[in-house]
Formats: C-alpha cells, structure tokens, sequence
C-alpha cells in the first residue's frame, strides 16, 4: 500500500473502512504505535537536555509510590476506615490467583478456581471480544 494510500485511509471515516482493508490497517497501527511512542521518548529526551521544541515543554510531575503498599493499607484502614482503604484499591483477581498459586505450590488455574469459590457471589465472568492477531 502506498503511503498516501496509507494517509487516506487513516484520515477516512473508520466506519467506511472495508475488511479488505483492515489487516494492513490493523498492523500499521500496531508499528505506528511503536513509532509514536518512540517519537515522544525522542522529545522528553531532547527537551531533558535543553533542547527547545516548539509549542511543547517538559514538566515534573510529583508522583507519590508506596514502598510497603500491604501496610500503608492497614494504617490507612486502622486509623481511618475500612471504606476510606478499600477506596484506593482495586483488586486483581489474576494477580491474586497468581499470588496464591506461588503460595500453595500448585497451578494459577487451579488458584483461579479456589479463588472463584471463596469469592462466592461476589464474582462474575463475563467473555468480551478482544482483537487479536490469528495464528
């Protein structure tokens, strides 16, 4: 495909695309994101060295990380509340599975299971579309 072919069709109207033309499409999109990313590692460089890029600046931003998150979530539970600790969190359930698995020596599916029965009710799976590439 040529690239003002390529142009054209990322500016159309993605409704308008026809699925003869998505798998090239689709594999643009995934090099393009590389690049895109790259781009901007480029410019946080450049402009971390002094460079100057029009219209754009580099910032710091203050970041806060936990170094113990398991016991800052028991101080914040235990001198302010239970729902003030649960706020901050969101539970995985894969990491859970595989942090169980680790722990009793077996397989992250069999965890998985264990996992799904202790959580009762309080779980549902559900299966949604995800766009992978055929093999």
């Amino acid at each position: 495909m040529s690239a003002a072919r390529l142009v054209l069709q990322l500016a159309a109207d993605p409704g308008d695309l026809t699925a003869a033309e998505l798998p090239e499409l689709l594999d643009r999109c995934e090099e393009l994101g590389r690049k895109i990313e790259a781009i901007r590692n480029q410019a946080r460089e450049l402009l971390a060295t002094g460079e100057e890029i029009d219209g754009w600046e580099l910032v710091q931003v203050r970041r806060t990380d936990l170094i113990d998150p398991a016991a800052a979530f028991l101080r914040v539970w235990t001198d302010h509340s239970r729902e003030a600790a649960l706020a901050g969190i969101r539970l995985s359930l894969p990491a859970v599975a595989r942090a169980m698995a680790q722990d009793a020596e077996t397989t992250v599916g069999e965890a998985k299971e264990r996992l799904l029965k202790t959580l009762g009710g309080l779980a549902v799976e559900t299966e949604t579309p995800r766009l992978v590439r055929a093999r």
